[in-house]
């Protein structure tokens, strides 16, 4: 006969247990919730966590979501993959599983599972068909069978009237060659009905038959009595003959005040023959100023008027209303005839056409010395004379006259007696007189003792040298001598 333990034994013998050592009741065959490791039926020891180090909640027992390798209670890593490298729904990085397909069935080189190129529905791995357009019957450029994309136009930018999406027709202007823009208005306004967006025509008829829209207005914006959705009519005025302001048509209030609060007797709701602002019923205040600031005679404060010009027709700036200073020339110097203060154009040249060292246009010297002559009456009788030294020299004395017309007086002295070595120095190497000359008077003599120079000019030259001030007759004896030198 058994004793109370070999019992228990043969119980637990014929007990049914899983393949882990548990029975129904969740009793490992040791006769615990837990098996020999110390893991109950669910998988989870004394402290909760399973064989992975994960609780119930998912939380490994390192205290984060994830394992020292990374990777969460269901085996992801924080990107979503597994240690094979697939997501939850079995694909890799690349988007391909473990046959190496992608979530619309094809391989890496467009082969679809089914062993040919396209799906069932019959489009390749670009969502093409044969004839290679998509789902949307668009091409791989985005255009339909009739050449236009998804917005509807074709490869060219226009649509199939022709307009492109700025509005703007193929033939160049944002008319088609019917005369309407791509919302179908003509130049006039009006579309292929006649109608322009009001839904009026010219004769102001409108497109439901009447001369009113269906709110009841005109083509003007005023209905059957005359009034505008506001309540005025055509001249400004509601019902009560009033404007915005209250004002009537006769410039009064109810109350018989006009726009300024004066009455006809010229006296202010206030009571005073002045506004608040200080002014009168004439607008004027008592220093003789309206409310924009000018007097009766159209000048603020300063002197200008609302165009911003004085009495004498100048602005603060000093031009007038043409753009010019008091001295005739404007912001860039110039005068009415595009000339500086010196006399040049912007390209450099002066009014007889010679620029700041006496060149024509065409590079050429010779014009402007025949020019100086002939203002002195006279011309140059030997070539030899048409040197650049030569025209140097008359450039230097027509610079004096141009100085001097200017009012540049500093300098005149000292240009006036550099023309004089300039013109002395070419006489002498004219007529081979090269010795050197220890002064000026040397060379002096030395012109006047080979009847070089006349008497008077021999005088003329050795007085310069006493020249403290300019003056016009010493100018004019100078440039007199030097044009009959060259005019003999």
């Amino acid at each position: 006969m058994m004793n109370s333990e070999e019992y228990d034994n043969l119980k637990r013998n014929l007990r049914k247990y899983d393949a882990a050592g548990f029975d129904k009741r969740g009793l490992h065959k040791n006769g615990t919730p837990y098996d020999d490791e110390g893991y109950d039926v669910s998988g989870y020891n004394y402290g909760g966590f399973n064989r992975q180090g994960f609780n119930r909640s998912r939380i490994h027992e390192n205290g984060t979501a994830y394992d020292k390798a990374g990777y969460d209670a269901l085996g992801f890593d924080m990107k979503g993959y597994n240690a094979k490298g697939y997501d939850t729904n079995g694909y890799n990085k690349a988007g391909y599983d473990e046959q190496g397909y992608n979530q619309t069935g094809f391989s890496l080189s467009g082969m679809h599972k089914n062993g040919t190129l396209y799906n069932d529905d019959g489009y390749d791995c670009e969502g093409y068909d044969q004839q290679g357009y998509d789902k949307q019957q668009l091409d791989r450029e985005g255009f339909n069978q009739d050449g236009y994309n998804i917005l509807g136009y074709n490869r060219e930018g226009y649509n199939e009237l022709g307009f492109n999406k700025k509005g703007k027709h193929e033939n160049g202007t944002k008319y088609d060659d019917t005369g309407f823009t791509v919302k179908g208005y003509n130049r006039e306004g009006y579309n292929r009905q006649g109608f322009n967006k009001q839904g009026f025509n010219i004769n102001g008829m409108h497109k439901n038959g009447t001369l009113y829209n269906d709110n009841g207005y005109d083509m003007s914006g005023y209905n059957a009595a005359g009034f505008n959705k506001k309540g005025y009519d055509r001249d400004g005025y509601n019902e009560a003959g009033y404007d915005k302001q209250g004002i009537n048509k006769h410039g009064l209030t109810r109350e018989g005040y006009d726009r300024n609060g004066f009455n006809k007797q010229g006296i202010h709701k206030n009571g005073t023959s002045f506004d608040d602002g200080g002014f009168a019923y004439d607008g004027y205040n008592q220093l003789g100023y309206n409310r924009q600031g000018y007097d009766r005679g159209g000048y603020d404060v300063n002197g200008y008027n609302e165009a911003g010009y004085n009495r004498a027709g100048y602005t603060k700036k000093g031009y007038d209303i043409q753009g010019f200073d008091r001295y005739g020339f404007d912001k860039q110097g110039y005068d009415k005839e595009g000339y500086d203060k010196e006399g040049y154009t912007i390209f450099g040249f002066n009014r007889e056409g010679f620029d700041r060292q006496g060149y024509d246009e065409h590079g050429e010297f010779r014009p402007f010395m025949d020019v100086f002559m002939q203002k002195q009456q006279l011309q140059i009788q030997q070539n030899d004379f048409y040197t650049v030294e030569w025209k140097h020299v008359l450039w230097q004395l027509a610079e004096i006259e141009r100085q001097y017309a200017n009012y540049q007086y500093d300098h005149l002295v000292a240009l006036l007696q550099q023309t004089v070595d300039d013109f002395v120095v070419e006489l002498l190497k004219k007529h081979h007189l090269t010795q050197g000359f220890a002064c000026k008077d040397l060379q002096y003599d030395a012109l006047y003792n080979n009847d070089l120079l006349a008497p008077t000019h021999y005088e003329l030259l050795k007085a310069m040298g006493s020249l403290e001030v300019y003056n016009e007759m010493t100018y004019s004896a100078i440039r007199k001598m030097i044009v009959l030198t060259l005019a003999k």
